[in-house]
């Protein structure tokens, strides 16, 4: 037997599961987190709480190599924390799913 909250779960996924494939519902979502990311990189390496590492980072670091990887990191973060936030629903449903079954079948 299905809790309300996880009957209600099972009906909204049921209503929004491909809706939440969506890239652009995705690039909403994972935006802020990997742009979040990225900031505290650039700010962790702009504070100089390291000194050594900052000099070893500014004389040798091309700034055009450090954009493409902060833009690689938002890119990568946008989509794999999605993609693993869907397959987690998903899963979840799907074992909902098979809980309702099962319970059904050993009440009658």
């Amino acid at each position: 037997m299905l809790t309300k909250e996880e009957e209600d779960f099972v009906n909204w996924w049921t209503e929004n599961r491909m809706k939440e494939k969506n890239y652009y519902k995705k690039i909403s979502f994972g935006l802020p987190l990997g742009l979040a990311l990225a900031f505290g990189i650039t700010a962790t390496l702009m504070s100089g709480w390291h000194k050594r590492a900052s000099m070893v980072a500014f004389s040798k670091m091309n700034p055009y190599v450090f954009i493409i990887a902060l833009v690689a990191i938002v890119v990568f973060m946008t989509f794999v924390y999605n993609q693993f936030r869907w397959e987690q629903n998903d899963q979840r449903y799907k074992e909902l799913l098979h809980k309702k079954k099962s319970a059904a079948a050993t009440q009658q």
